[in-house]
C-alpha cells in the first residue's frame, strides 16, 4: 500500500468515526420517542452506524486519495473545490428534510 493510500485511509476512518458517532447520538434522540424493543433498537444502530461509517470513509478516501493533502500538516482533502459545496448542498438537504418533517406532522 502506497503512503498516499494509507494516509487516504486514516483519514477516512477518522471522518468515518466522527461522523458515524455523531449519527448514532443523534438516532438515540430521534428514537427515544419510538415503541421498538432493545434488539430492534440494537439492529437499526447497528445499520446506522455501519453504513454512515462506509458512506463517509468511502467519500473521504476518494477526496483524500484524489486531492492528496500536504504532507507537512493535516488538512481537509479537496475542501476548497469539492468539499464544501458537498457539505452546502448536504446541509441544505438537511434543512429541506427538518422542514418536510417537522410540516407534515399533526398537533
Amino acid at each position: 500500500m502506497s503512503e498516499r493510500v494509507a494516509r487516504a485511509a486514516r483519514f477516512g476512518v477518522c471522518a468515518g468515526v466522527g461522523c458515524a458517532c455523531f449519527a448514532t447520538i443523534s438516532f438515540f434522540f430521534v428514537t427515544s420517542r419510538t415503541g421498538w424493543t432493545f434488539s430492534e433498537l440494537i439492529g437499526h444502530l447497528a445499520v446506522a452506524f455501519l453504513g454512515w461509517f462506509v458512506a463517509i470513509f468511502i467519500l473521504v478516501l476518494v477526496l483524500a486519495y484524489t486531492f492528496p493533502p500536504p504532507t507537512n500538516r493535516i488538512e481537509f482533502p479537496g475542501a476548497g473545490k469539492v468539499m464544501w459545496p458537498l457539505v452546502g448542498l448536504l446541509f441544505l438537504a438537511t434543512v429541506a428534510l427538518a422542514w418536510l418533517a417537522i410540516s407534515s406532522q399533526t398537533p
